[in-house]
């Protein structure tokens, strides 16, 4: 086996990767370090990329490695030899992953139960998490998604919270296909200062920002998007999406994803997340959706534990780190 440098001029053999397929231009974009793969008689066996993270974990020097795919185990853990390996060479004191350079973007890996993921669900088999263990690392972040049957069973809160005198000048609305411009702005206001404590937040351009969700936005349901106002000022929103990953496999789609919601950290304690939650659950039972899975939240986030009320943990995912000395 060897090590082989990417250059652009060989990005489709990088992105390629069986069903694993990178977005070529994003790939060329993406400001890493290096892309390598690891070939053996013209096979491409692993493929990661390397960055320089503008966080510092255990108050290290730290990078990323991401777009990781792995034929097998053998090939894996050269791979991952020899980004440890590379990172020192940047001066790198730490390695974080997998993460495809900053969090807006793929992360995470998938640790149990990879059969029938959600739509947006990051994936891979389960060798991969455990040829970073067997490399070094450690888990250093865990997440996890909750599933909610029978939504129609799990109304709560919501009209006692509404009774409190904040909710007297608050305004919920669904956004519209014609001012989608309009409501992702906000969004991007929103998302940048609820999240700016998060484990490894990094910033985002508003350009940026909005070419992730312009990729999406054909196949958007904005009866799914829900923005909040105050005093005409947006303080919220909660976004989803349906599950298009179980058309495939049962030729119907019975469940919407809860992908994000994020409330202005001025407007915390208010209860207005549940208020959130609760107006998502009543138009997924109103369009006739059976299931929601409330996707991809961090073990620490105060949200995991109102949405644990509704249904129970499916699928757990992990985030790893090791020192490199």
């Amino acid at each position: 086996m060897k090590i082989n440098i990417i250059s652009e001029t060989e990005l489709e053999k990088f992105c390629d990767f069986e069903n694993f397929i990178l977005d070529k231009e994003n790939v060329k974009k993406c400001g890493a370090l290096e892309s390598v793969i690891v070939e053996e008689e013209g096979a491409v066996l692993a493929r990661a990329s390397l960055w320089n993270a503008e966080n510092r974990i255990q108050n290290k020097k730290t990078g990323y490695i991401g777009h990781f795919a792995a034929k097998d185990k053998e090939a894996g853990l050269f791979l991952t030899g020899y980004i440890k390996e590379k990172a020192k060479e940047y001066g790198l004191e730490y390695l974080a992953g997998p993460l495809d350079g900053n969090t807006w973007k793929q992360y995470r890996f998938m640790v149990e139960d990879n059969k029938n993921p959600f739509f947006l669900e990051p994936y891979n088999p389960l060798e991969w998490p455990e040829i970073f263990a067997e490399s070094g690392y450690e888990v250093i972040g865990e997440y996890y998604s909750v599933k909610v049957t029978e939504p129609e069973k799990k109304f709560r809160v919501s009209e006692r919270i509404k009774k409190v005198r904040f909710y007297s000048d608050l305004i919920i609305k669904k956004a519209d296909k014609e001012n989608f411009g309009k409501y992702i702005n906000e969004i991007y206001d929103i998302s940048v200062k609820s999240f700016r404590n998060n484990f490894l937040y990094s910033e985002i351009s508003r350009t940026d920002f909005l070419s992730l969700y312009l990729k999406i936005k054909d196949i958007i349901d904005f009866d799914f998007i829900f923005m909040v106002y105050k005093n005409n000022k947006p303080i919220g929103f909660a976004f989803g999406i349906p599950d298009y990953n179980e058309g495939l496999y049962k030729n119907k789609i019975e469940t919407v994803i809860l992908k994000t919601l994020a409330v202005n950290p001025e407007y915390h304690n208010f209860g207005l997340g549940a208020v959130l939650l609760e107006e998502f659950h009543k138009t997924a039972v109103d369009k006739g959706y059976k299931n929601i899975i409330h996707a991809l939240i961090h073990q620490s986030n105060m949200s995991g534990k109102i949405s644990e009320k509704y249904g129970e943990i499916m699928r757990k995912y992990h985030l790893y780190g090791m020192v490199t000395a």
